[in-house]
């Protein structure tokens, strides 16, 4: 499985959903991908990190509804669990405006240990706080995400974005 192509293909699946929502979906490491999780339905809104069944997750993909293209900390903490467990793991963000999707792969190369992953949580803090009080905006966004770009990479976690077309 190219697990690159599906998650792109996911991404593209949920970038066609309402923006009325936050809605995810999860990929476990025996290659299930959970259907569409929406945080209408309460009883759902959990996006498990781990399922008996299929394993432990390496790919979570959700959509961001507000214009903010980073990740939240939230994001963050998914991706620091799903490393502890299997490498590469992916988080994904899409967001869609203007007729495009702006995909974000944050991909954790290698184990996060706890050190790291408080120094990125740490780091990430200050952004959801400025986000909180000011507002979501592009601009923010883009800023924390350039921020990030250099922190995470020296930590092993890869940043790829990519423009998909509708």
């Amino acid at each position: 499985m190219d697990l690159h192509r599906v998650i792109l293909d996911l991404a593209r699946k949920l970038a066609e959903l309402p923006k009325d929502s936050e809605y995810s979906i999860v990929i476990f490491e025996d290659g299930y991908v959970t259907p569409i999780i929406s945080q209408k339905d309460f009883t759902k809104t959990i996006v498990p990190i781990m399922d008996r069944e299929h394993g432990h997750a390496v790919a979570i993909l959700h959509t961001h509804p507000l214009p903010r293209f980073a990740p939240s900390l939230a994001d963050l903490r998914s991706l620091l669990m799903m490393s502890v467990y299997n490498v590469p793991s992916y988080l994904v963000t899409v967001y869609r405006e203007d007729g495009r999707a702006v995909v974000t792969l944050y991909i954790a190369k290698n184990k996060i240990d706890l050190d790291q992953a408080e120094y990125i949580l740490r780091s990430s803090y200050v952004y959801e706080l400025l986000h909180a009080y000011r507002g979501f905006s592009n601009e923010l966004s883009e800023k924390q995400l350039h921020e990030q770009y250099t922190f995470l990479r020296d930590l092993g976690i890869v940043v790829e974005r990519y423009i998909l077309r509708s």
